[in-house]
Formats: C-alpha cells, structure tokens, sequence
C-alpha cells in the first residue's frame, strides 16, 4: 500500500486502484456468501426482503472491510 494524503491505494499486479474499490468488492463477496450460506442453511430470514436487505448487508461489510483494512493506517 501507498502511503499518501488521500485515499489509500491498493497496488494489484503492477496497477494501482483506490482502497474503496477493494473494500467494495470484499462486501459483495460478502454479501454473495452470506446470502448462499443462509439460503443453505436454512437462514433466510438475513437476506429476505432481498430489496432493502442485501443493499444493506453490502454497505454494513463494505464499511466495515474499509475500517478494519484502511482507516487505520
């Protein structure tokens, strides 16, 4: 990681993108795993009503991966 003034940036195979981007992608990989798992599992009751509900979950992991990777550095 670049240590700069604004937004961190993650360097992936020689090209630089902005933290944002990652931390975007981790809650999409993470709300694609939890609404998996509890379709598996019987839990549907944490992605049902799927229209304001996983919108929610994405934006819960999405600023949750970016405090715990980036904010603190």
């Amino acid at each position: 990681m670049i240590n700069s003034t604004g937004d961190p940036l993650v360097e992936v195979a020689g090209a630089y993108f902005p933290a944002w981007l990652a931390a975007a992608l981790l809650g999409g990989a993470g709300v694609g795993l939890l609404w998996t798992l509890s379709h598996r599992f019987g839990g549907q009751v944490l992605v049902e009503p799927p229209g304001w509900l996983l919108p929610l979950w994405f934006v819960i992991l999405t600023g949750g991966s970016w405090l715990l990777l980036f904010a603190a550095r």
